[in-house]
């Protein structure tokens, strides 16, 4: 198999989303589980717009060739990504009317527009509108002469043809101000049902009082988005700094060239030639959709007291050791914990650092920050630290995508504090989970390091599916202190590590090895199996050698939650590629190889994608303990039979469900059990 053998990343990419889109086709999933699925299902699509279509859109627009593509194969591949998208937004458009409204009117929740509004709700929507909604919205008359507005990324508006006397046409643009209001107003006029309607038609049933100065007697309004390319444009500059230069390019973005823009089929022709002429937009960037968009927002529709409605709390699985010990700290330097969410709690982490703070045995604190809560326990632990005489080092990593201003302000905050903020590496984002805290005990230092697959965030951790490794090994945290200083001072020639696998420095290369080892092995009439759990696989030279150890007679197993480039046929013998999308993201990396028996296994942050190996400072870490390595393969052996949330991936995208007979495997369910009898 050649690298143009393997499926379009892209396109494979598409292909997670449409599992996304299952769950919501499903029925076994509570109903607005369901309808919160369409919004991941939207929210992923724009950020896809705004981050990978923009990137080939710049290819196909420079007329230049990149690493990977030339311009006809950018037009190619965009022409390719605009089809499947109509064909999704079909599916999608088809489960939100034919389904999910149809059944939760039958569940006494009805989503309604304004022409369904009664003579007492029309009363009572003008009122909100008139209070509540018009003072927010900011109506734009738009001509062939003025300039357009700038419309802003991934929000919604209404486009308006004002019809006046004398068959008088004007244009215009309304702003629908849903980050600052709600987009679902609850009705209350009905207290047998739940009646809702969306901000938007709000808007609409009182677009006319907006324009009483005006001799209009009516108006069409139909709702448009436009996504804009989302790439930091970082300078070359010496005279700035990172952070001035990742400010500048954040304010920049909302300028970005637009990637997509989309529209209600409905809409006029006139209108829709105007917008395009005054967005400068092709036509091949437009796509036609229904009379809503930006169904991310319905992620946070009301439960509206059906608790039958969504997925009941799991409450996570306490850990004894941790919650019967006076100290954590003390506790972690008699004995490791591989800590697993959501089904074990994350306070267990803000916790430490709290105790860290006021402990005096400790002197220093060190730790990567990549995306954090908005209101984060851990950045509040380590101001504390600070305050109590600890020696605080933090990397904010400023380029952490839709993250930039947050990871700004926190940097900000946490200086000013008094937290030292290592800057961040020219060229290579910090992606790493590591955590350090140093102490003196009786003369001698020790420390207690962490190395996890998901960031130091209370909030994802109840969403994320993820592995923290806690452990006072000497030989480990000689190593994670090695890659703080590579941090502080990267110079990649400097450092070698033995345990550790550090990206860029040797995780390819020893990706590789490991997977000729199970080669050689096979060939010599001995075991070999490989089995790897990732976000992605979408690197070429690993993808070739995972095919090419398959082929020598390797077992391989895939777990794989996105991108996923081989084109398996499902007969192949050797190798069997599994997606698990359930009601918890998949999220940790875990890598086992059979090594002769002894069976190694890695855990860390790292994907198998060519950024991620090359191009960022990620950390892998060989489990060594019975019980976490016990742990880990549980897991990865129930998502392998998994036959009620598995998907198989092969060369046909067509995302199949891995159905087998017997038992029900259902393995985030399954997981939290083992874990809780742990």
């Amino acid at each position: 198999m050649t690298p143009e053998e393997l499926i379009n990343r892209d396109i494979s990419w598409l292909s997670f989303n449409a599992r996304v889109l299952q769950e919501a086709e499903d029925s076994s999933v509570p109903l607005l589980e369901r309808l919160r699925f369409l919004g991941i299902f939207s929210s992923n699509l724009d950020e896809f717009f705004r981050v990978r279509v923009a990137s080939i859109k710049r290819v196909a627009d420079l007329k230049r060739k990149s690493k990977n593509i030339d311009t006809k194969q950018a037009k190619e591949i965009l022409k390719q990504l605009r089809d499947i998208v109509l064909r999704q937004q079909q599916t999608f458009a088809k489960i939100y009317n034919n389904q999910i409204r149809k059944e939760l009117k039958l569940e006494g929740i009805e989503i309604i527009d304004e022409t369904e509004l009664t003579p007492d709700e029309l009363v009572e929507v003008r009122d909100f509108f008139t209070e509540t909604v018009a003072p927010r919205i900011f109506p734009l008359i738009i001509n062939s002469i003025r300039p357009f507005p700038n419309l802003q990324d991934s929000q919604i508006y209404l486009a308006l043809k004002l019809k006046g006397k004398k068959a008088k046409v004007n244009y215009a643009v309304v702003n629908v101000p849903s980050s600052v209001l709600s987009r679902f107003y609850i009705l209350k006029q009905n207290q047998k049902v739940n009646r809702v309607i969306l901000l938007d038609d709000v808007i609409r049933c009182n677009i006319l009082n907006l324009f009483k100065s005006t001799d209009a007697t009516s108006i069409e309004a139909h709702t448009i988005k436009l996504s804009r390319d989302a790439e930091l444009d970082l300078e070359e500059s010496d005279s700035l700094s990172l952070l001035e230069k990742v400010e500048k390019s954040v304010k920049q973005r909302k300028k970005g060239i637009p990637t997509r823009f989309i529209y209600d089929k409905e809409i006029s022709s006139d209108l829709l030639k105007l917008l395009l002429t005054k967005l400068d937009i092709e036509k091949a960037q437009a796509i036609p959709g229904g009379k809503y968009h930006n169904f991310k927002d319905f992620i946070k529709f009301p439960v509206l007291g059906r608790k039958n409605l969504v997925y009941q709390p799991i409450a996570p699985n306490p850990i004894g050791r941790l919650e019967k010990a006076d100290s954590i700290l003390y506790q972690l330097l008699k004995r490791d914990e591989l800590i697993a969410y959501p089904y074990q709690s994350f306070n267990y982490i803000p916790q430490l650092l709290r105790e860290a703070s006021i402990n005096p045995a400790v002197k220093e604190i060190n730790i990567t920050l990549y995306r954090l809560a908005e209101t984060s326990a851990v950045a509040n632990a380590l101001i504390n630290a600070v305050k109590n005489g600890k020696r605080v080092r933090v990397l904010t990593e400023l380029r952490a995508r839709f993250m930039e201003k947050a990871n700004i302000q926190w940097a900000g905050r946490l200086k000013e504090e008094g937290v030292e903020i290592m800057d961040s590496i020219p060229n290579l984002k910090v992606h790493s989970k590591l955590l350090q805290i140093k102490l003196e005990l009786n003369g001698k230092d020790r420390y207690i390091g962490h190395i996890g697959t998901g960031n130091f965030n209370e909030d994802t951790a109840k969403l994320y599916c993820d592995f923290s490794l806690l452990t006072s090994s000497k030989s480990i945290n000689e190593e994670i202190s090695k890659v703080f200083s590579l941090i502080r001072n990267f110079k990649p020639n400097k450092y070698e590590f033995k345990h550790l696998l550090v990206s860029p420095l040797n995780t390819r290369k020893r990706l590789v090895s490991a997977i000729e080892n199970e080669i050689k092995a096979v060939r010599n009439n001995k075991a070999a199996r490989i089995i790897i759990k990732c976000n992605s696989l979408e690197d070429s030279e690993l993808s070739l050698k995972l095919m090419e150890a398959a082929d020598a007679g390797v077992k391989v197993e895939l777990i794989i939650r996105g991108i996923f480039r081989l084109p398996l046929n499902l007969n192949h013998k050797n190798i069997r590629a599994v997606s698990i999308i359930d009601r918890y993201l998949e999220h940790a990396r875990i890598f086992y190889f059979h090594n002769g028996g002894k069976g190694s296994i890695f855990l860390g942050s790292a994907d198998i994608m060519r950024r991620n190996l090359d191009f960022r400072i990620e950390v892998m870490v060989p489990i060594t303990k019975t019980e976490h390595k016990e742990m880990l393969m549980a897991l990865l052996n129930l998502q392998l039979q998994d036959n009620q949330k598995g998907r198989l991936l092969h060369g046909k995208l067509r995302n199949n469900y891995a159905k087998s007979k017997g038992k029900k495997i259902r393995s985030q369910l399954d997981f939290y059990k083992i874990v809780g009898e742990s």
